[in-house]
């Protein structure tokens, strides 16, 4: 999974950067690299994804994410004509109930498994016994991790484009 992961991402900016590809070619990659990252951090919480829910108390769809089918698409600017820019968004929550020697374990634990993966990771924040972390993408991926000693976060969203417009697709 790991390796697949980085193969995946390298496959994405050689066709961006080259621009051979094609704006459905982009979408695709840029789903697949969407749903690849995902999955990457929700199995490495080690937390069992039927504890996480959505920011709207669904449960996690986890099925369609590691089957890479997942795209939660969100309008994120009008641009005109009833036209509109789009984003790929997710947000899920698990409860938890850890010290804060496991926060920081737990930060450490997924700041690993994302260099594993060549990701760079930065610091967000910390404060009151919550921690942050993140990673970017050079195809505009963003995704964040935070714990605190009540529950555990996993957030991503892609940049706001056009070329994600579902008419398109």
């Amino acid at each position: 999974m790991m390796k697949k992961f980085g193969v995946t991402l390298s496959a994405v900016l050689l066709m961006v950067l080259s621009g051979c590809a094609s704006a459905e070619e982009k979408r695709k990659e840029l789903r697949q690299e969407f749903n690849s990252l995902y999955k990457l951090t929700i199995d490495g919480t080690g937390t069992a994804h039927s504890n996480f829910t959505t920011d709207a108390s669904e449960p996690l769809e986890y099925h369609s994410i590691a089957s890479g089918t997942y795209q939660p698409l969100q309008a994120c600017d009008y641009i005109g004509n009833g036209k509109n820019k789009w984003v790929l968004k997710a947000f899920v929550v698990a409860p938890k109930s850890l010290t804060s020697q496991e926060v920081s374990e737990r930060i450490d634990h997924m700041r690993q498994v994302w260099m594993d993966q060549g990701l760079e990771v930065r610091n967000v924040a910390g404060a009151n016994e919550m921690a942050q972390i993140a990673v970017d993408t050079d195809s505009g991926l963003t995704m964040g991790y935070s714990v605190s000693p009540t529950n555990e976060t996993i957030n991503i969203s892609s940049t706001c484009t056009a070329d994600l417009d579902p008419d398109k697709q």
